[in-house]
């Protein structure tokens, strides 16, 4: 929780604050609507299996009525607020896109993960502005958590927590069977553990053992710390 804090604080300082507080607009020069499509997520990538993703595609069409508009867009990122109060920051913005017409030709979609920032592990809203690239201070249309659920309370971690460990082969080795009948001593048990994802990672071996007769096992030891690469 301390290191959510810390990290959202750093990002308060390098994102430019901005509010969701305009709705659809048309221009007044063109007399052009602007209006958002087909906005969706996928594109994720959840190695652990945890419901949290490292990566995802924001999705967007931004469509004009008529002709064709340079626009740029934001994307802004909260955790995720049932009650709508706090503040969004800026996560992402874009170079000026040129939108024509209601062609779905010209969509798009914002890496969530990298290259961009990471995101600690949380739910979060986004929010999605559209603004004018010629009166940059002009938002044209928007739509957020509060709109559009499938940007609501969205699961995300970032690559070095989403880790998928497995056992690729276990063996045992180095028997030591002095009187030869078939019972060890001594053996060595040798282990293979391979990740995916998050290269580095830091794991031990915990070993369990039962009686064939018994259901339950017991824990006999534990292995020292050792990084997998």
């Amino acid at each position: 929780m301390q290191t959510t804090k810390l990290i959202m604080l750093v990002m308060s300082f390098i994102m430019t604050l901005f509010l969701a507080n305009c709705q659809k607009t048309i221009d007044p020069e063109t007399k052009q609507e602007i209006t958002i499509k087909g906005v969706m997520l996928d594109g994720f990538s959840d190695l652990d299996e945890d419901g949290y993703a490292s990566y995802l595609r924001f999705n967007f069409d931004v469509d004009v009525s008529s002709g064709s508009k340079n626009v740029f867009i934001k994307l802004g990122v909260r955790f995720t607020d049932p009650a709508d109060t706090s503040t969004y920051f800026e996560y992402f913005e874009s170079s000026p896109i040129t939108i024509e017409g209601a062609t779905s030709e010209d969509a798009k979609y914002v890496s969530v993960g990298l290259p961009n920032t990471e995101l600690p592990q949380a739910g979060y809203d986004f929010l999605f502005i559209v603004f004018d690239a010629e009166e940059t201070d002009t938002r044209l249309a928007e739509i957020s958590a509060k709109d559009n659920s499938l940007i609501r309370n969205i699961p995300i971690e970032n690559s070095a927590t989403d880790i998928a460990v497995t056992i690729f082969d276990a063996w045992f080795g180095d028997e030591v069977d002095n009187d030869g009948d078939g019972y060890v001593s001594q053996a060595t048990l040798w282990v293979d553990v391979d990740e995916y994802g998050y290269n580095g990672a830091e794991v031990f071996l915990a070993l369990y053992d039962k009686l064939s007769s018994a259901s339950d096992y017991e824990l006999i030891g534990l292995s020292d710390p050792f990084v997998i690469n």
